[in-house]
This record gives C-alpha cells, structure tokens and sequence, in this order.
C-alpha cells in the first residue's frame, strides 16, 4: 500500500507537466502514488497523463475551471494515504526527494512537513529558492518549532511550495482565502506550521521553474501586480493576527521581528500590511515603529521613500486606492 501521494494540480501547462511527472517516476522511494488534478484544461493534458502506462498514476478533471487554489485543495482532499506531496505542474523532484522529506519526518515526528530549498531553472534562472528567515545554511536538517512563525512574517513562506505533509495536517478549518487566491501558499503553509512545526532539509531535492507565466515570477501585467500585493498585504495581516490569536507570538515579538529583520522582504511587506486601516491599532502601532526606525529600508521601496516625504498615512491609502483599482477586497 501506497504511504505518499503527489498531487499535481495542473492547468493547460501538458509538456511541462509530462516533465513533472516523469521526475515523481524517478524517485527513489517507490511507495507513492500519483494524482493529477486536471483544471479544465483545453490542451492535450489527458492524452499526456494516458500514455504512462504506470497503475500508481490517477487522473481526475474538473468539469470547468474552478481556479489555482480551489483545484490545489480539490487534489489535497482525494488524498487517503499518511503523507500528501505537492508539486506544482512546472516544477520537478529531483531523484530523492520523497526519500529524503520521509527519513527526515521519521527524525522529526512531531513536525507538520517536510521542506527544502528548490533549485531554479529554466529561462529565469536566478540561483535558488530558499526562506530569509533560514539562515543556518549547513545543519542538515533544521527543525522550526510552531512558536518560531513569526520570523516568516512578510513576504517569506516557511518553505517553497514542495512539501511533504502529514495529510491529517490539513484539516477542514484551514483557510485557504477566497476565490482564485494565488497567493494561496503563504496562507496554507504558516497554518500548517502551527500544526507542529517543520523541518527543513538544507539540501535541495526540487527544481522550481523560473518562467514568464509562473504566478510567482510576477504577473505580466501591472493591474494583476498590483492585485497580487493587495492578496499578499492581506495574507500577511491575517497571519499576524492567526500567531496571535492561537498564542504563539505577541504584538512585541512582531515588532521585534520587524526591527531586527534582516531582509527587506520581512520587514517592507509587513510594515505595508500592517499599517492598513484594516489591521487593529496596535498592529498599526507596529507598523509605524518599525517604519520610522527602519530608514535602511528606503532603498528597497518607493513608498517607504514617499511616506518619509508626506507621512506615515500615505500607506493606508494607497492601499485602498490599490484595491480600488484592480478591484479587489479582502
């Protein structure tokens, strides 16, 4: 019997698919099974699936497109077996990565999933995708326990998207966001973190493709750029006040996280979430500490250049002016 299931949720991507798919064939650990999550594709995606002749290999289509998030979450709940494994339709496993996620999980029982830096490649190679907040970058194997989130807040998942997860982890009250929210993973994976933490292998067994229509290159447009922060600005503002709420950090640890934050995509991102009208004040409080003392950060964003010239209110606004624009609202 099959102990990991891989879910590939997919999208009219069928040649890179196949290649997805020829890397969960190439595992070392041979007791998987593999479920492909077809959103509608208008493509020759099931004809790609069929011609591998391999029993472990399930193929399910939506009757239409029910959006990223949605089919992702369609595929988690058709898993049966102890772990769940996702795999992103245009990325790949390296030859050992289900190996490596399960012995390291057997290390670490108590810990939600299994994470690991991922290697980039294709026409936007940029070197490798690993969270700021991991700064030990030789220990093998590093466990960050449910009380250590926040050092993720900002634009900063605790672990690229190829994860090995306990399936029980994903329970029904998990909040994926709403509709189509690309997004989705920083939402999913600080939740599933609370569940009992994670350990993170330092050695990549992934390969995450860096292409122009990859969701997270950017959008290809400035309207879906912009929508994209506001989602990203509201998943942070959420997750802030989950840590808080289920008692695993305060409001001080949060500004202590933004003070001592080395990287601008901690500290930037969660000043700008922080500081809307929809935060609580004492978040907004936050904000505007951490704004005020974080003058080396100006380099990295123009609206924190444009707040030192008219005042810390501008972000509020330009948020609600943002989302006016493209037309979205948490």
């Amino acid at each position: 019997m099959s102990t990991v299931t891989v879910c590939i949720p997919t999208y009219n991507r069928a040649e890179l698919l196949r290649e997805a798919i020829q890397s969960v064939l190439a595992q070392t650990y041979p007791d998987w099974e593999l479920l492909v999550s077809d959103n509608a594709s208008t493509d020759h995606t099931a004809e790609v699936v069929a011609a591998f002749k391999d029993a472990r290999i399930h193929y399910y289509r939506q009757p239409e497109n029910i959006g990223m998030m949605p089919n992702f979450r369609s595929a988690i709940e058709k898993v049966s077996t102890e772990w769940v494994a996702l795999l992103p339709d245009d990325d790949q496993f390296l030859p050992e990565h289900l190996e490596a996620a399960l012995a390291a999980l057997s290390a670490y029982p108590q810990a939600a999933y299994y994470a690991c830096p991922a290697t980039y490649f294709g026409e936007l190679d940029t070197g490798a995708l690993r969270p700021h907040a991991v700064t030990d970058l030789t220990t093998p194997l590093l466990y960050f326990a449910p009380t250590r989130a926040v050092e993720f807040l900002g634009l900063d998942n605790p672990g690229p998207l190829h994860i090995v997860a306990r399936r029980r982890a994903f329970h029904p009250q998990l909040f994926w966001g709403k509709g189509d929210f690309p997004p989705f993973d920083m939402l999913i994976l600080t939740q599933l973190m609370v569940q009992g933490g994670f350990v993170f292998g330092n050695r990549s067994t992934t390969r995450f493709r860096m292409h122009r229509q990859s969701t997270s290159v950017g959008a290809n447009s400035r309207r879906r750029f912009i929508r994209y922060n506001c989602m990203v600005w509201f998943c942070i503002r959420w997750l802030t006040q989950f840590l808080l709420a289920q008692g695993l950090s305060t409001v001080q640890a949060i500004e202590d996280h933004g003070m001592h934050a080395v990287s601008d995509q901690h500290v930037v991102p969660l000043v700008l979430a922080l500081a809307s009208w929809d935060s609580p004040s004492s978040l907004r409080t936050v904000a505007r500490r951490v704004f005020r003392a974080r003058s080396d950060m100006d380099r990295f964003s123009a609206r924190f250049r444009l707040a030192r010239r008219v005042g810390f209110w501008v972000f509020p606004w330009l948020e609600k002016m943002d989302q006016a624009w493209v037309g979205w609202h948490p």
